[in-house]
């Protein structure tokens, strides 16, 4: 019984130290100040559930700034690309720590429970006051331009400009980058595949300007 105690207050300074550092990408962007700080103490946090998605994170971060920086948009929407970036699978950590069990418990299989983490990581990072459009790349960033995506099959421009820009980096990490249970595809090799998708599962205009740059 005291370790089930131990281990369920345990538990709570978890969630508690995870919406605290959440809290510091809400002071960041009300001061106009950047996020990397706020990161820095969240993926210190993180690290310790699973190292690999927070390099995953970086690395998406890294690709979707570059194609921000290429496309015609403001200051203020690069910023929230760098950000959602940066908190995309946060949900992933949600789910872990059973922050939305009554979703959880609809998931019998593996792929279905990591399906919910758009969900959940927007519902997290919507109770922050963060543009909305921030909560929008954390909840689409797996749809695909055909509708074929989850969580809610939007297709074309139907999805957030934002989000299909995250979602394209994500894919790409995900390629090149590797998961741990996929071996990385050699750069060529992802960036055909990224090519030949152009206008199924992504952007074609996005993808276009992404693989001007990516090496």
């Amino acid at each position: 019984m005291i370790a089930i105690i131990n281990q369920s207050l345990e538990k709570k300074r978890r969630l508690e130290a995870l919406r605290v550092s959440l809290t510091q990408f809400e002071n960041a962007w009300q001061a106009r100040q950047d996020a990397s700080s706020a990161w820095k103490t969240l993926s210190g946090l993180l690290e310790a559930k699973d190292p690999e998605l927070v390099r995953h994170s970086n690395r998406v971060h890294g690709y979707a700034s570059l194609l921000a920086d290429r496309l015609s948009l403001t200051p203020e929407e690069r910023e929230v690309v760098r950000i959602g970036a940066l908190l995309h699978d946060i949900g992933q950590f949600g789910i872990d720590e059973r922050l939305f069990s009554t979703i959880i418990r609809q998931a019998d299989r593996e792929d279905e429970f990591v399906k919910f983490h758009p969900e959940v990581g927007a519902r997290m990072v919507q109770s922050l006051a963060l543009p909305p459009a921030i909560g929008e790349i954390v909840r689409h960033h797996h749809e695909r331009y055909d509708g074929s995506g989850y969580p809610d099959g939007l297709k074309g421009d139907e999805i957030p400009y934002l989000a299909r820009l995250v979602g394209l980096a994500n894919a790409f990490d995900e390629l090149y980058g590797g998961r741990p249970k996929d071996d990385p595809l050699p750069l060529e090799a992802a960036k055909e595949y990224i090519r030949r998708q152009a206008g199924i599962m992504f952007d074609p205009s996005m993808v276009k300007q992404f693989l001007k740059d990516v090496r």
